[in-house]
C-alpha cells in the first residue's frame, strides 16, 4: 500500500494550468504576472511527471500572493510552467520568457 501525504491531496484537487517549453536556454527567465495567490512552479520533464502522478519533485519556484515572478532556468532543456491556484477560483496570470 503506498501512503499519499495530505499535501499530496491538497495539491491535486487545485485547479492548475501548464505550459511546455521545448527549448529555453539555460539563464533565460520564465516571467509571470499573477493576479492573485498562486503556486508558480518551473520544473522539467522527470519533475512534471512525478508531480502529476503524486511523487516527490523538485521545482523552482513557490507560493506568491500577487505580481510579478521570475524564475531563471538552470540549464538548456524542456521545462514546464505548472500554475496552480491557492482560492477558490481560477487564477488569472500571463507569462513570458526573456
Amino acid at each position: 500500500m503506498v501512503a499519499i501525504s495530505p499535501y499530496f491531496l491538497m495539491e491535486t484537487m487545485m485547479r492548475y494550468e501548464y505550459h511546455s517549453f521545448n527549448n529555453l536556454r539555460q539563464g533565460n527567465v520564465v516571467n509571470v504576472n499573477i493576479k492573485q495567490s498562486a503556486r508558480v512552479l518551473v520544473m522539467d520533464n522527470l519533475n512534471l511527471q512525478n508531480f502529476n502522478s503524486g511523487s516527490q519533485y523538485e521545482y523552482f519556484g513557490g507560493d506568491y500572493s500577487s505580481g510579478m515572478v521570475n524564475i531563471q532556468i538552470p540549464r538548456s532543456g524542456i521545462w514546464n510552467l505548472v500554475v496552480l491556484s491557492l482560492g477558490n477560483s481560477a487564477v488569472h496570470y500571463n507569462f513570458n520568457i526573456i
